[in-house]
């Protein structure tokens, strides 16, 4: 009943390059609970990394969200200059399917983050005050972007600067996720892989050193 749900969400969609019905979206998951909103990344700069992934990947982006999280969402899309779509009010199992149909999942440290990994969604897990070596994503594909700042990371719920999080680049999430996409097409059916971008690039060239059972390659654009 879920899973039926979704599809006829997912049915009313159309590509924004191409104007058709897409195949998988990529699923935007911006809020937080009240309590971990010093972990939220700045809406405008969900929307750029979003704006950056449709434009290269055609597909269509939904902006997913929980209870009290509506006007986050809305923020997203008000800011995005890529026509999305904000998804209706679901349920847990709902949203749960939602992710299962994503091309790829973005999101911060949250609920929603781990429940992506767990059934096999691409994911990028988005952190600032969150040590990423501490809190992040398993599975067989899932990657991860951090900027590390001088007082990260911390549990200050109280931070008003979030520094931490206003400098991560939103095109470094759109990298992260690229890197990702790439992986679980070239990988696919293949041992866990992990895709990891979290620091600038030594080179202009980005770098994207991917990591899995006897996999000691590297992949870039």
């Amino acid at each position: 009943m879920d899973a039926s749900f979704v599809e006829l969400f997912l049915a009313t969609l159309t590509s924004p390059v191409h104007r058709e019905q897409p195949g998988r979206p990529t699923v935007v998951f911006p809020g937080t609970s009240r309590t971990q909103a010093y972990k939220r990344y700045p809406p405008e700069q969900f929307a750029r990394a979003a704006d950056l992934l449709a434009g290269t990947t055609g597909a269509p982006v939904v902006v997913a969200w929980g209870p009290g999280e509506e006007e986050i969402a809305g923020d997203v899309i008000t800011a995005m200059k890529t026509p999305a779509t904000l998804a209706p009010a679901m349920t847990l199992g709902q949203l749960t399917s939602l992710i299962r149909r994503a091309g790829v999942f973005l999101a911060g440290d949250t609920g929603p983050m781990h429940i992506a990994w767990t059934v096999g969604t691409p994911v990028v897990a988005i952190y600032g005050p969150t040590d990423p070596a501490l809190n992040r994503p398993g599975g067989e594909l899932s990657a991860w972007a951090y900027e590390k700042v001088c007082c990260s990371p911390c549990r200050n719920r109280g931070c008003i600067a979030r520094t931490c999080l206003e400098n991560l680049p939103p095109q470094k999430v759109a990298d992260t996720a690229l890197a990702v996409i790439r992986a679980a097409q070239t990988r696919g059916g293949g041992a866990p892989v992990q895709a990891r971008f979290d620091g600038p690039p030594a080179r202009p060239r980005a770098r994207y050193e991917v990591m899995g059972p006897g996999s000691g390659g590297q992949i870039g654009t």
